[in-house]
Order: C-alpha cells, then sequence, then structure tokens
C-alpha cells in the first residue's frame, strides 16, 4: 500500500472506511471480470455460495491480473481497522456476501463517496425506448423522484416530465439514488403545461388515481401512453384527472389503501413494458 499503519492512524475512521469500499469495489470489478473470462479454470455457478467459499475460489485466480494484490490490501485494511477502530469486521465467505459487505460500508460514509452504479451496469448506453412518457405532477419526495427515474429507464420510458415543486436532477439525494439514469427529461412549471406538450406529441395521458370512474390498470391496454403520477399526499389534482384520457387505479387488498408513489409507478411501467411485447 502507498502508505503504513501509522499513516493509516492519521487519516480518521471516515476516511478508514472510504479506503475499504474502494478496495472492495476494485476486488469486485476485478472478481466479476475473471468470472466472465470463459478462459477461467473455475466457474462460480457450479455451485451455490453456500457450498463454496470464496477463500477456496481465489486459490485459483491469486496470480491473475491484480486481483490477489486487492485481496491483500482489504484483508491488512481490515486488520488495522479492526485494531485501530475495535471494529471486527472480517473478510465474507461468499461473493454476494461481500457485495452486501461492501453495501454495508457504503452506508457508513458520506453518501456522495461512490456511484455504486458504475460495478454491474452495462458499458454501453443502449437501451430498449417505447413510446411512453411520464409526468411527476408535484411530487415531495427526492428519493421517489430518484427512484421513478431508476424504475422509467428500465422500462423503456422515452421521456419522464418533472412539474411544480418535483425536485431536479441536480438535488443531491435524486441524483443518490437515480444513479446515473440515462433518460430525457424536461422540465415544467406547471403540469398543464407538461400535458399539452405530450398531447401534441401524440401521447394519450393517463392518470394513477382511484376514482369512481378509474379502470383496473390491467385492463388499459393501449399506444403512446403518457402516465401522470401525483403528489405523494394529495394525489393528482380535479383540474388534472379532467385533463386525461384514462384515469387507472392499481386494486389493493390490504388494510392499507395506498401505495408509496414509486411502488405504484413500478407496477404501471412493468405492466405497460410487458404488454408492449407481450410478455406474460
Amino acid at each position: 500500500m502507498s502508505f503504513n499503519k501509522d499513516k493509516f492512524v492519521k487519516i480518521g475512521k471516515r476516511a478508514r472506511l472510504q479506503k475499504l469500499a474502494y478496495y472492495l469495489r476494485e476486488f469486485i470489478i476485478k472478481y466479476e471480470e475473471l468470472v466472465a473470462d470463459k478462459g477461467n479454470n473455475f466457474n462460480i455457478n457450479e455451485k451455490s455460495n453456500n457450498e463454496i467459499k470464496l477463500e477456496d475460489e481465489l486459490k485459483f485466480i491469486y496470480f491473475k491480473n491484480d486481483i490477489f494484490q486487492i485481496y491483500s490490501r482489504i484483508n491488512l485494511i481490515l486488520q488495522w481497522i479492526k485494531e485501530i477502530d475495535k471494529n471486527e469486521f472480517e473478510f465474507p465467505q461468499s461473493f454476494y456476501d461481500l457485495k452486501i459487505f461492501y453495501h454495508k460500508i457504503l452506508n457508513l460514509v458520506s453518501d456522495n463517496f461512490y456511484n455504486e452504479s458504475n460495478i454491474f451496469d452495462k458499458e454501453k448506453n443502449e437501451r430498449t425506448i417505447i413510446k411512453t412518457s411520464v409526468i411527476l405532477d408535484n411530487i415531495r419526495s427526492p428519493y421517489n423522484v430518484g427512484s421513478i427515474l431508476r424504475t422509467s429507464e428500465a422500462f423503456g420510458v422515452e421521456n419522464l416530465a418533472l412539474t411544480g415543486i418535483t425536485p431536479s436532477l441536480q438535488n443531491s439525494k435524486v441524483k443518490r439514488v437515480s444513479m446515473g439514469c440515462n433518460i430525457h427529461v424536461l422540465y415544467f412549471n406547471y403540469t398543464e403545461e407538461a400535458i399539452n406538450y405530450f398531447k401534441k406529441e401524440n401521447y394519450k395521458i393517463v392518470c394513477i388515481e382511484k376514482t369512481n370512474s378509474s379502470i383496473d390498470y390491467r385492463n388499459l391496454n393501449i399506444e403512446n401512453p403518457c402516465f401522470i403520477f401525483g403528489n405523494e399526499e394529495f394525489g393528482i389534482s380535479p383540474e388534472i384527472l379532467k385533463k386525461s384520457d384514462y384515469i387507472i387505479y392499481i386494486p389493493m387488498f390490504g388494510k392499507k389503501n395506498s401505495l408509496n408513489v414509486s411502488v405504484a409507478a413500478g407496477i404501471i411501467l412493468e405492466d405497460n413494458f410487458n404488454k408492449k411485447f407481450k410478455i406474460h
């Protein structure tokens, strides 16, 4: 390592955990590369994580690339952290547990320390896009906005419009949750402006709200939908509902009669994507 134990003590507790997170991430990347390499002498999929220990697998790859060096650094850091901070961290016994351990360490350091999306995301920016758009109507929580962004990106949404008080992509919490999603985002001061824009683009406006005239979302199968998800507490205003072409709802059978807006978005967008590709 480029520093010794004395220097490691001086950098502070959070910085020590950041060093650990950095090398854990490097190890995960290298290990994934080795598993993907068809020339490997082992196959991680031959046995489940409970049947084979990561340490045993490493015996096959100690001298491939620099993964053994990274592995040694991680163990040295774990030893030092144990001595200095009295944290009983251990190198996990399976690769899956190692990835969970990495996220555990991330939670102990700054939210902005690492963008973990880089580890497992596809290298290319290409994605499947379908003629679907989303309007977020005065969504308050940046965490909900970030989550819906990720879901929209995953299920082929072409455009996502943020209106009213909905936090922008510049919000640090939105950035954290959305993890650099590749999707076209528009901004409007008022939801009515967004509706007018998408109607001119030949979209059908679909509000997700439970009313006397709402239909079960499973019975909706249309071309070019633009889904509107409303404020977490107050939902979608009557004025906006009047401008919609369809109003749909998600049937629920529990004591609670509502869902978190990001969960509702996941259900609707996944269903829409499946209908487009006739996935059952």
